[in-house]
């Protein structure tokens, strides 16, 4: 038995080449889907094509309006890059890599000049040199990128699919999601280059330098920014705890906890403040810094606690992963709990309504439909608005139905259930899709066919990262069941350094 519970992960191989392929065509499609929506085709004669085409322009690149656009550019052609030459050339020597970047290079490039002449045929898309320059930059640095580290990032993801223990697990994780977090707050890239520029945007009012000076003007708005930086900066702090092999007790841990924070938030808040479309917010500094003390703290209590039951064996997992976490009544009135909130938040002030006089502010650029002007077309409706605007949106909407997929995940009696993400899925699905129709009445709110989208992949993140999570939970509390000498036999296992890690998903197929 413990030599099946021991198979070393890469038995699975994952992210090998066919998963990079699958990533590979999907940025690809999700590429041209960007390029081409709001998918307004307008047929020309390929002559006139060939006309426009040739008169392309040339955007001074001191302008604000499209720099978040170029740097966009620049990363979705790098991260294609990136995934060809990862599909091409994962687990093969470097040599090999280096011959598929002259090809990779040139197909990025070529793709570039397809799209801008295409997108000729889909007004009100801007036909520029500049897109191509940067995309082509992109392809170029997505390549390098591959080169240099790209075998070395792919061992680390493998990494991050095999158990190695809660803090492994919390260490490993962490890196990640500062990544992931500098990338949200620092969208859309449209990076201030001058100090007349910084200068704008003090006069703007986008440089706030008197705490809570947002709470005053706007104290709805102010909550849903609360709510969102608390998510956001409260995880650095829980993995960051979790991730130590010994915790401090003393007091002066709780000031290294407070500087870490505000180390973390300052630099935010500073990198911030060279993005015209952010506002630097010193409230964030204040807030930041209390969500990451506070997830140290629950941190802290997470794993007393886990080392009071999980680890002596009274936080009981069977071999098929069922635990005694399920507690239908408290996952029912959580589950309440939180449909309540999403409502609120999606439907306040509740005015609903039947009169098209009062749907008159919608955008024109949008077709109408019965009331109101809405299109059936993901992500149509953010294209018409601020990059800035459609990213908060984004968060804001996954973060919010990620406790659906936390709930579920905790909630499942067998840990390996079939089916069980399509079902967090379907009902993500039918609760947003409630939401949209709720929202298509309500004139200070507008419905989304890309929310729903969003919403379902929030709450299939959550779920998947909370199984894993589970699993690892489940592997420690099974070693360390192992550890503890037997009664009758006096025998023990235990582990070695050089033992090879679990698989989490394959956890599923063990039968100790």
């Amino acid at each position: 038995m413990h030599q099946r519970l021991l198979a070393p992960a890469r038995a699975g191989l994952p992210l090998g080449a066919a998963q990079y392929g699958w990533l590979a065509l999907a940025f690809l499609l999700l590429t041209i889907y960007g390029s081409l929506i709001p998918l307004n085709f307008q047929a020309r004669p390929l002559a006139e094509a060939l006309s426009l085409f040739s008169q392309i322009a040339y955007f001074d690149p001191s302008e604000l309006g499209p720099r978040g656009d170029w740097v966009v550019s620049v990363v979705l052609f790098a991260a294609l890059s990136y995934l060809l030459m990862a599909t091409r050339c994962v687990d093969r020597p470097w040599v090999t890599g280096l011959g598929w970047a002259l090809l990779t290079v040139p197909c990025c490039v070529a793709l570039s000049v397809a799209i801008e002449f295409v997108q000729i045929y889909f007004p009100p898309r801007t036909v520029s040199l500049n897109d191509i320059a940067v995309e082509s930059l992109g392809g170029l640095a997505g390549a390098l990128t591959w080169l240099a580290c790209g075998q070395q990032v792919t061992r680390w993801l493998r990494r991050l699919s095999t158990v190695t223990g809660l803090e492994g697990l919390a260490g490993r994780i962490l890196p990640a999601y500062i990544c992931v977090l500098l990338v949200v707050q620092l969208m859309p890239f449209d990076l201030v280059v001058s100090s007349g520029e910084l200068e704008v945007k003090y006069e703007e009012g986008r440089i706030w330098l008197v705490p809570f000076q947002h709470a005053v003007l706007d104290s709805e708005g102010a909550l849903v920014k609360l709510a969102t930086t608390t998510a956001c900066f409260f995880p650095l702090g829980f993995l960051k705890l979790l991730s130590l092999r010994r915790v401090p007790r003393t007091r002066r841990s709780w000031s290294w906890v407070v500087l870490y924070g505000l180390g973390i938030t300052v630099l935010v808040e500073f990198l911030k403040l060279f993005v015209y479309s952010r506002y630097c917010d010193t409230t964030d500094i204040l807030t930041g810094t209390v969500a990451i003390v506070l997830g140290w703290r629950a941190g802290r209590a997470f794993r007393d606690y886990w080392q009071r039951t999980g680890v002596r064996g009274r936080f009981r997992f069977s071999s098929s992963g069922r635990t005694d976490l399920w507690r239908p009544r408290l996952f029912a009135s959580l589950f309440l709990a939180w449909l309540a909130l999403v409502l609120f938040l999606n439907w306040q002030p509740f005015d609903f309504t039947t009169d098209p006089a009062l749907f008159t502010r919608d955008t024109e650029e949008l077709p109408l439909y019965g009331l109101r002007r809405i299109t059936w077309v993901p992500l149509a409706d953010y294209y018409w608005g601020s990059k800035y605007h459609a990213l908060d949106q984004f968060v804001q909407k996954s973060l919010s139905f990620l406790p659906l997929g936390i709930l579920w995940a905790l909630a499942l009696h067998d840990l390996y259930r079939r089916s069980a993400s399509f079902h967090v899925a379907l009902t993500a699905l039918v609760i947003a899709t409630v939401i949209e129709t709720g929202r298509y009445f309500l004139p200070s709110h507008g419905p989304s066919v890309a929310d729903i989208l969003i919403q379902c992949s929030g709450a299939w993140i959550g779920f998947r990262v909370t199984r894993h999570v589970r699993a690892t939970l489940w592997a420690e509390t099974l070693i360390s069941g192992w550890n503890r000498p037997s009664r009758r036999s006096g025998l023990s296992y235990r582990g070695g350094k050089h033992d090879p890690p679990f698989s989490a998903g394959r956890m599923g197929s063990w039968n100790p």
